[in-house]
C-alpha cells in the first residue's frame, strides 16, 4: 500500500497499481539504509536483480495507491477489503 495522503487532502481515493505502476512509484518507498544488508554501502543504487524481484513481487500481490486526506477509519476499511479479497 502506497500512502500518499495529505493532512489538507479531502476524502480517500484508492487506485490499484499494475506491476509497472508499482515499479514507477518504487523510488517513493525503496530505502537502502544498509541496516538490513550489512554488505551494502548505504545509499547505493538498486540493482537490476532487486528491481526484477520487486517486479515479480508486485505481480503477485495487490499494490494500491491511497491519496486524499488522513482518514484512519477509511484506511482500515480499505485494508479490510484488500485482505478479504
Amino acid at each position: 500500500m502506497l500512502l500518499k495522503c495529505r493532512r489538507d487532502g479531502r476524502g480517500l481515493d484508492v487506485r490499484r497499481l499494475s506491476a509497472d505502476d508499482g515499479l514507477a512509484a518504487l523510488p517513493l518507498v525503496y530505502k537502502n539504509l544498509g541496516a538490513f544488508d550489512l554488505d551494502r554501502v548505504p545509499g547505493t543504487v538498486m540493482t537490476g536483480a532487486e528491481r526484477e524481484a520487486f517486479r515479480e513481487l508486485f505481480g503477485r500481490v495487490a499494490v494500491v495507491e491511497v491519496t486524499g486526506g488522513v482518514d484512519f477509519g477509511g484506511l482500515i476499511a480499505i485494508v479490510d477489503k484488500l485482505l478479504s479479497a
